[in-house]
C-alpha cells in the first residue's frame, strides 16, 4: 500500500515515484534473484534434496515400523514362553508336592514298621527276661528245696523245729532273689 501511494506522488527527480521507493528495488532484486535461481535449476536441486530427504525419512519410518512389528512379535513370543514356563513351573510344583506327599507317606509307613519291629523286639526281650526270671526263681526254689530236703534228711531227730526253720530259710531265699 505504501508503494501505491508513492506511485501516485509527483516525480521528484524526473523518474516516476515508484522508482524512488526502496521497497520497489528490494522487490525487483528479489524477483531477479529468484529468476537467476530458476535459470540455473536450483529449485530442481532443492526439490531433489527435499525429495531425497523425504525418501530417507520414509525409509526410516518403514524400518522403524518393521522394528516395531518385530518387537511386538518378540514381546508376544516372550509372553507365550512366560505363560508356558509358568504352567510348567506349576506342573513341576504340583509333581513335587505329590512326590513329597508320597515320600512323607512312605516315611510314615516305614517308621510305623520300624516301631512295630522295635516293639516286637522289646516284647521279645521282656518275654525272655520274664522267662529268665521265672527260671531263676524256679532254680532258686529248687535249690532251696534241695537244701531243705538235705538238711531234713541229715537231721536224724526229725523234730518239728528243724522243719519250720527250713521253711523260713526257703521263704527268705525266695524273697531275696
Amino acid at each position: 500500500m505504501i508503494s501505491l501511494m508513492m506511485m501516485a506522488a509527483a516525480p521528484a527527480n524526473g523518474l516516476p515515484a515508484f522508482l524512488n521507493d526502496p521497497y520497489t528495488w528490494t522487490s525487483l532484486s528479489l524477483v531477479i534473484f529468484f529468476g537467476i535461481l530458476a535459470f540455473f535449476g536450483v529449485h530442481k536441486s532443492i526439490t531433489g534434496a527435499l525429495d531425497k530427504r523425504a525418501a530417507d525419512i520414509a525409509k526410516e519410518l518403514e524400518r522403524a515400523r518393521a522394528l516395531r512389528e518385530a518387537a511386538e512379535r518378540m514381546r508376544y513370543e516372550a509372553e507365550v514362553r512366560e505363560r508356558e514356563a509358568a504352567a510348567q513351573a506349576e506342573n513341576m510344583l504340583a509333581q513335587a508336592r505329590l512326590e513329597a506327599s508320597a515320600l512323607v507317606k512312605s516315611a510314615r509307613e516305614e517308621l510305623a514298621r520300624k516301631l512295630e519291629r522295635r516293639e516286637a523286639q522289646a516284647n521279645a526281650r521282656i518275654a525272655r527276661a520274664e522267662a529268665e526270671a521265672q527260671r531263676e526263681v524256679r532254680q532258686a526254689a529248687a535249690d532251696a528245696a534241695a537244701a531243705i530236703a538235705e538238711r531234713l534228711m541229715l537231721d536224724a531227730a526229725g523234730n518239728q523245729s528243724g522243719f519250720e526253720q527250713a521253711l523260713k530259710e526257703l521263704d527268705t531265699a525266695l524273697v531275696s532273689r
